[in-house]
């Protein structure tokens, strides 16, 4: 896709010049110069809307039903994962090699090692959390899929998930690093079950494409770390401590079902999130 562009645009200034050298003595000098540009205007379009259209058509590699089948896959593995130790390994080696992005071969490798024997799994996961398709994850990107594979009681969830945002081993976690997570969580959610749900009219989400999920994903992110931080940061020192989101959590209340529902619903996570605006 790059080198497509590339090569169109090295097109540009020959194309440039010709028009340029035909024109010199018809067209007075700032026509030329109105005619050079727009030409350099509607080229360089033209070649970002064949780039973002190759970009585009990379993102739907899954259809509707291999989405479903992956959900499937994942109700199978989730109880026979052992979460903690796939969390364990990827924190092991992200201090020890600095990650500041993981490929596709380190997620199938880790996927492998936690017990995922099926690449296609891990490929598939990959590829719902790559939003921009450029072949790597954030390490929040990719320690929010740990989540599909945690199981038990909620309160068993809610540390699972406190330790997959504190991937600095900090014992805290600020809104930047909850927002990171939550906003993959729920983008490779929304992919995978659409948008729509039972508490909204259809024509809400209509036509919205899937290059729009993030955007959404990030609203509902934003909105709901803004209602956990205002709740739960008791000392108001803009992070969560591991005491301080438990209690927020054992508390319970409208945005603490509206979590609980995100972690433990992977069909429709819409009709939690979208609960914040009713409460």
């Amino acid at each position: 896709m790059a080198s497509s562009a590339l090569r169109f645009n090295r097109f540009l200034p020959r194309v440039a010049r010709l028009v340029t050298f035909r024109t010199r003595t018809v067209i007075p000098t700032a026509a030329r110069y109105m005619v050079y540009g727009g030409l350099m205007t509607t080229a360089f379009g033209a070649s970002y809307m064949f780039s973002s259209y190759r970009r585009n058509i990379a993102t739907c590699k899954h259809t509707h039903e291999e989405n479903i089948e992956l959900l499937n896959r994942l109700r199978q593995l989730a109880p026979v994962i052992d979460a903690k130790k796939m969390l364990k390994l990827f924190i092991r080696e992200f201090k020890k090699h600095g990650h500041e992005h993981v490929t596709e071969d380190f997620v199938v490798d880790l996927f492998t090692r936690s017990g995922i024997d099926d690449p296609a799994v891990a490929q598939h996961l990959f590829k719902l959390m790559d939003w921009n398709n450029n072949g790597r994850l954030d390490p929040a990107e990719l320690a929010a899929t740990f989540t599909l594979f945690q199981v038990g009681k909620p309160v068993t969830r809610y540390k699972f998930l406190f330790r997959c945002l504190d991937l600095d081993e900090s014992q805290t976690v600020d809104k930047n690093e909850f927002r990171a997570f939550l906003t993959a969580l729920l983008e490779a959610k929304y992919r995978l079950s659409g948008l729509k749900n039972y508490k909204e009219p259809d024509e809400l989400y209509k036509d919205i494409d899937l290059g729009e999920y993030r955007t959404i994903a990030k609203i509902k992110a934003n909105s709901l770390v803004r209602e956990i931080y205002l709740f739960a940061d008791q000392n108001r020192d803009g992070e969560l401590s591991m005491r301080e989101f438990l209690h927020w959590c054992k508390r319970g209340g409208a945005t603490v079902n509206i979590l609980r529902d995100i972690l433990t619903n992977i069909i429709d996570d819409s009709l939690a999130v979208d609960e914040l605006e009713d409460s």
